[in-house]
């Protein structure tokens, strides 16, 4: 009589050699497609998500009077955050970017509230209208509006919205910069700022205050005088209701990467600010209170200039928004933070310590960490060609023969030292969408050419055998 077990050892034989006999199917081998994708939507294809939260779960969480020695630091439930290395690039900075998961992307609307974070933006697009009218933040402007008259220069404005954080004239600054001229003209893709929206008066004298009615605005500069006439909005936004303000991280981080940088950039990506308005808003940003000056020094042990516009709403949420040089080292970062509060009715300190602690946790891992890798920037130098060849390969080539490194999905193709051109490489087996795919062409080890494209990947029909 056959056993059990002997059954059991058979069949599974059996199963076996029958699925080594049947022939396997070839693999679906996808369909790539490329485009060119704007400056925010490179900025999505190639920021990391992972590695900053999986970072900063390791750190030792600082000590407190209630807790004198340190656990495992837990970053506080509904934190945002966006922390950048800033890197050489080829003819202009490079950006290496992480999110705390996708926070850096998601839109603020019902989420957190910007706060006084676009008081920077209001400068600038208060000192954008000025120099369409071949003007600056020196002129004399005077105007009467809801919060009353105003009489004096623009920079006296610009510098109490940003040092002081003074609403009235944060107002004064989104009336002079005009509702339309702002969110039609300047907070655009063009300018890395697609879903940014600006609409929220922080003063409400009358009911019906708002500032979708610029006041007419005298203004005189040396010997020449004239007038901003007077603009009505009607528009509204569905994708921001309620008079909000509303932004991503990322936006917000990319208004202060241009001011900080300005001279650093490509001539087509500068905001067309005049170089004495763009020196005054650096003063005023490195004037401006912030929330990690207390930690700062002790992530480094030395201390650090801080360029930033930070902001709360009590009950709501803390924020900063902050570039940060090392003078010892000449490296920079940037980090834009939310945290909010636990209960409407938590005290400011308990949300501020928890901003500040994460601040001094995400510098010790910026300034830590190496920023090998690739990056984005902006086009620039040596001229690279790619294209999808009837295969359904990657094709890339360059003029001079350079070797080229090809980063698909922030992983490199092949060899470190880059791949002879021209070259042929197989497209990766990742799930159909979207990706980044970054080239960099080489010279003697040196980066000389960078060009940003997407990948899009779709279903194919399976090869034949």
């Amino acid at each position: 009589m056959t056993s059990p077990r002997f059954v059991f050892a058979l069949t599974l034989l059996l199963v076996c050699a029958w699925r080594s006999w049947t022939p396997t199917p070839a693999l679906a081998k996808p369909h790539g497609r490329l485009f060119v994708p704007d400056w925010y939507r490179k900025a999505e294809l190639i920021t990391d998500r992972h590695i900053i939260g999986r970072t900063l779960a390791r750190q030792k969480s600082l000590p407190t009077s209630q807790a004198p020695t340190p656990g495992r630091y837990r970053i506080p439930v509904g934190t945002y955050l966006l922390a950048t290395q800033i890197v050489r690039g080829v003819k202009q900075p490079g950006y290496v970017l992480h999110s705390l998961r996708d926070t850096a992307f998601m839109y603020s609307w019902k989420r957190y509230w910007p706060a006084s974070c676009v008081k920077l933006v209001a400068a600038v697009g208060a000192l954008w209208t000025l120099n369409r009218y071949g003007l600056d933040g020196a002129t004399h402007v005077s105007f009467k509006d809801d919060d009353g008259r105003y009489a004096g220069r623009v920079y006296r404005l610009q510098q109490r919205a940003l040092r002081i954080s003074t609403n009235v004239d944060y107002n004064r600054l989104m009336e002079i910069a005009g509702f339309d001229e702002l969110n039609e003209r300047y907070l655009t893709a063009r300018w890395g700022l697609p879903r940014m929206v600006m609409q929220r008066r922080y003063t409400h004298p009358h009911p019906n205050s708002n500032l979708r009615r610029s006041p007419r605005i005298e203004f005189r500069r040396g010997r020449r005088e004239g007038v901003i006439p007077e603009r009505n909005s009607a528009r509204k936004y569905a994708r921001c209701p309620k008079e909000a303000n509303c932004t991503t991280l990322f936006e917000l981080q990319e208004v202060l990467r241009r001011v900080m940088l300005h001279r650093e950039l490509p001539p087509k990506e500068r905001f067309p600010l005049h170089h004495r308005d763009l020196r005054r808003l650096q003063a005023d940003l490195l004037a401006s209170p912030n929330k990690v000056a207390p930690r700062a020094k002790e992530a480094l042990g030395r201390p650090l200039r801080i360029y930033n516009k930070a902001g709360r709403v009590p009950g709501d949420d803390h924020l900063d928004n902050m570039f940060i040089v090392d003078p010892q080292s000449n490296k920079r970062v940037m980090i834009a933070m939310s945290t909010p509060y636990a209960t409407p009715k938590e005290a400011d300190d308990v949300t501020k310590k928890e901003l500040e602690e994460l601040g001094y946790h995400t510098l010790r891992v910026l300034f830590g960490r190496s920023s090998h890798g690739i990056w984005l920037q902006h086009d620039a130098g040596v001229a690279i060609d790619a294209k999808i060849n009837g295969q359904g390969d990657l094709e890339v080539s360059t003029p001079g023969g350079h070797r080229v490194e090809v980063w698909i999905h922030r992983k490199r193709m092949g060899s470190r030292w880059g791949l002879p051109t021209p070259a042929m490489i197989p497209l990766p087996p990742l799930a159909h969408g979207e990706y980044a795919l970054v080239l960099v062409a080489r010279r003697r080890g040196r980066a000389v050419g960078y060009r940003f494209l997407g990948l899009a990947l779709s279903p194919s029909q399976r090869n034949e055998r």
